[in-house]
């Protein structure tokens, strides 16, 4: 290889460095995204709904895809509304199923008069 090939591929590989570390500056860490993620499902009411594979998945996608900065307002949030600042829209869990024990129905306190003829 030539000095001048040799040259350019040297100034190509720090390039590529230079850039990739400029693109992962602005990366969460592991730690942050893990913190964010547990502040959203405390706050969102999911805590109990994911297990840890899920929340490895999603840690996984918090360092791929998000900013640090909304990771540190994640973490920050108190309220879901605090959430929705950051650009973390939260949706309101789903109402319990008919019939799931947590309403306070009347079934079986009937008021007949007891006369069935038949």
């Amino acid at each position: 290889m030539t000095k001048a090939k040799l040259g350019r591929v040297a100034a190509l590989v720090l390039g590529l460095g230079l850039a990739m570390s400029a693109t992962a500056c602005d990366k969460p860490s592991e730690d942050d995204c893990k913190r964010a993620i547990d502040n959203i499902k405390r706050l969102s009411g999911t805590e109990k709904m994911l297990d840890a594979e899920n929340t490895a998945s999603w840690i996984r996608k918090c360092r791929g895809n998000s900013k640090r900065e909304t990771v540190q307002c994640a973490i920050g949030a108190q309220t879901r509304e605090g959430l929705e600042k950051c650009g973390i829209p939260i949706e309101a869990p789903p109402p319990p199923p008919a019939g799931s024990g947590s309403g306070s129905g009347s079934a079986g306190s009937g008021s007949g008069s007891g006369s069935a003829t038949p």
